[in-house]
């Protein structure tokens, strides 16, 4: 489905922050309010745009990300239907999805500590083990996400650092309960919270002010469907040699100015990187990856890619 510019530069917009109102994207793509609301209404119509939520920086509150990648044996989609609808009920999973490559599904989990993370891993084992054939763990030490600057390739990229420092922060009742609603919708107004939780304009804004400000709400963003607009999603995983912190800085920066690369991940495990890119073809993506390995072949010492298919869950507050 082709995109004309006014839709790019509203989904841009949305992006980068869903929360604005009609009124802000109007401004911001020289559009009345009006024609805002009915673009958006379209998008959704259309299954562009799925969802809108909030980037919650779970390290804030001591919540460290594993990454499974899961390889399957004599599984029928009746069965895989099961695991993933088991999956995305399951608290602390962050997102589930189907994939092609050596891998057939990536989750991602939060977990306050090591012996956390084990006891949702056996469970999830002890339940579906037999249908497991391999799998591989990562944990996450940093990740920047970058805008979607395909849409509009003349924006200067921003970036959203939520995986860099483990802290430890308090949240209390009344704001884990506030980001259970922002976590998959960041569009909701305040006087819908308030509604929902019954409590006070003021206390609802406050406490959101204070969770913007403290970053542990880092931005909101929007969950679009890529194939509908003619991209597909890749994770390309790399085996690096021993890296300076200089060297990685160098192909963060590269990373960054490449406008189909969304993000950027180091892992601590048996691979050491991974990037995801959002593109229109596999010879795009390829282009994309040699490009890489020519300029940091000093640098890679092995790669794999995986095709990601659907996204079943996305959750930054699975709690």
């Amino acid at each position: 489905m082709k995109l004309d510019l006014k839709d790019k530069r509203i989904l841009y917009e949305l992006d980068v922050d869903s929360s604005q109102s009609y009124s802000q994207i109007g401004k911001k793509v020289k559009l009345p309010k009006t024609v805002v609301f009915h673009r958006i209404n379209s998008l959704i119509t259309k299954g562009i745009l799925k969802n809108t939520y909030s980037l919650i920086n779970f390290t804030k509150l001591g919540y460290t990300q594993y990454k499974v990648y899961l390889k399957f044996q004599g599984l029928n989609s009746q069965k895989e239907k099961e695991i993933i609808d088991y999956l995305i009920k399951k608290k602390n999973i962050m997102w589930v999805t189907s994939c092609r490559g050596k891998w057939d599904m990536t989750i991602t989990i939060i977990s306050k500590n090591i012996v956390k993370f084990d006891d949702i891993l056996k469970e999830i084992i002890n339940s579906y083990g037999k249908f497991i054939q391999d799998k591989d763990i990562l944990i996450v030490s940093y990740s920047p996400l970058y805008s979607r600057n395909y849409l509009l390739p003349e924006k200067e990229k921003q970036e959203f650092l939520y995986i860099k420092n483990i802290e430890n922060l308090e949240v209390d009742k009344i704001e884990e309960d506030i980001l259970r609603i922002l976590a998959n919708h960041s569009r909701i107004s305040v006087l819908e919270i308030m509604n929902k939780l019954s409590l006070s304009r003021d206390i609802v804004s406050y406490r959101i002010k204070k969770m913007e400000k403290s970053e542990i709400i880092l931005s909101y963003r929007s969950l679009v469907d890529l194939e509908k607009i003619g991209y597909h999603l890749y994770k390309i995983i790399f085996r690096l040699y021993n890296s300076s912190k200089e060297e990685e800085s160098s192909v963060i920066s590269y990373c960054k100015s490449i406008p189909n690369i969304v993000q950027y991940i180091r892992l601590v495990g048996n691979w050491d990187a991974e990037i995801e890119v959002e593109i229109e073809n596999e010879e795009k993506l390829y282009s994309i990856i040699n490009e890489i390995r020519n300029k940091f072949d000093k640098l890679i010492k092995d790669y794999e890619v995986l095709h990601i298919t659907e996204e079943h869950k996305l959750n930054f507050y699975p709690l």
